[in-house]
């Protein structure tokens, strides 16, 4: 039923997608390929919502590497977590894409986010994706300014504790600042929560630990 309802997806008929998927999951919900494909569905009818609830309930089976490398080959998690995004922050990502040129997250990318977000924030400053976007404006690879960045995602986590987002940058921010100690706490607290929906930007829990890890052993 699960590869059926692929098949059918394939052959751009969602109907008979839907049916046979929805009746792989009603016999067995613990099967992680056919949450996969509704994600996949979902993603296609631009109900990015429905995709982030399969792709959460996914992650949480402990799903084997083939599936792993669908969603990835798919770019589903990319696709959901910017089609979840709020408007004037996904353009943002896009006009900062077409400054960076080469697509890369680099300074001129990073930059350019920041410089648009600051406009959208501006308009609008309890907007929850933008403030976590200008937070990964000042917290990437190039460095920036991780005080500002830590200030956005403590506002974020104080407004929501189970941000995993907030919480998953806020650990990046801390292992840069060689604060390790609070690192290990805030992975500790996202070990606790749903896969963070930008898991696929910043690196899961296993990802995270083994950065802090590494940064310990560096001194």
């Amino acid at each position: 039923l699960g590869y059926r309802g692929w098949a059918h997806l394939r052959s751009d008929d969602p109907t008979a997608a839907a049916a046979d998927l929805d009746q792989a999951i009603e016999l067995d919900p613990t099967y992680p390929d056919a949450r996969v494909f509704r994600a996949i569905a979902a993603t296609r009818a631009e109900d990015f919502d429905a995709a982030a609830s399969e792709l959460a309930a996914f992650f949480e089976l402990d799903p084997d590497g083939f599936a792993v490398s669908v969603v990835e080959s798919e770019g589903l998690e990319r696709t959901v977590f910017f089609g979840r995004m709020s408007g004037p922050t996904a353009a943002c990502w896009q006009q900062a894409a077409a400054a960076g040129g080469d697509s890369a997250v680099d300074e001129v990318f990073l930059d350019a986010l920041g410089i648009c977000l600051d406009g959208v924030l501006g308009a609008d400053p309890a907007n929850r994706d933008a403030r976590f976007s200008r937070a990964v404006a000042e917290a990437g690879p190039d460095g920036g300014d991780t005080a500002m960045a830590r200030t956005l995602l403590e506002g974020l986590l104080s407004e929501d504790p189970g941000d995993a987002d907030a919480l998953s940058l806020l650990a990046v921010v801390q292992i840069g600042d060689g604060n390790l100690d609070g690192a290990q706490d805030s992975i500790t607290r996202l070990a606790d929560l749903p896969r963070a929906p930008s898991a696929f930007l910043l690196g899961d829990v296993e990802t995270l630990r083994a950065t802090l890890q590494a940064a310990r052993e560096s001194g």
